[in-house]
């Protein structure tokens, strides 16, 4: 499963979301929280949520959280606790946290599960970031 947190990301979050759907092993289910968003996050995430031919994915709001993005993903963290009943742990095998501008390449997954599944010492992976140039710049 991933959880996306997602705070005026409109002009990303499709990409990131298109990145999950591309994956050689797809995962269960994309949580996307939308946090104190004020553009079209929410929206996109509902337009990939609703296309089936895309993972399944919920999108929850969280228009007045306080606690950034540690509260947004709290807040999914336990939906997902709630909705599974009390324990991760019998349901969920692997959480993937993934900021809403990120686009992950199509093994990813694939590759991550096979290393976490490879040694039980391992408690979770990450990844190398290569950003794109000329997206920020300085006023």
């Amino acid at each position: 499963m991933a959880v996306i947190p997602a705070r005026n990301e409109e002009a990303g979050v499709l990409a990131s979301l298109n990145s999950l759907a591309r994956q050689t092993r797809r995962p269960d289910l994309v949580l996307v929280v939308v946090n104190n968003s004020t553009d079209r996050t929410e929206d996109y995430a509902r337009e990939f949520a609703d296309d089936p031919q895309t993972p399944y994915t919920v999108v929850l709001c969280l228009p007045d959280n306080p606690h950034k993005k540690a509260g947004a993903l709290n807040y999914g963290i336990n939906w997902l606790r709630e909705e599974a009943r009390g324990r991760l742990s019998d349901t969920v095998r692997h959480v993937l946290v993934m900021d809403a501008d990120t686009e992950l390449h199509p093994k990813f997954i694939e590759r991550a599960c096979n290393v976490l599944e490879h040694d039980p010492k391992i408690g979770g992976v990450s990844a190398s970031c290569l950003g794109q140039t000329g997206l920020w710049r300085n006023t």
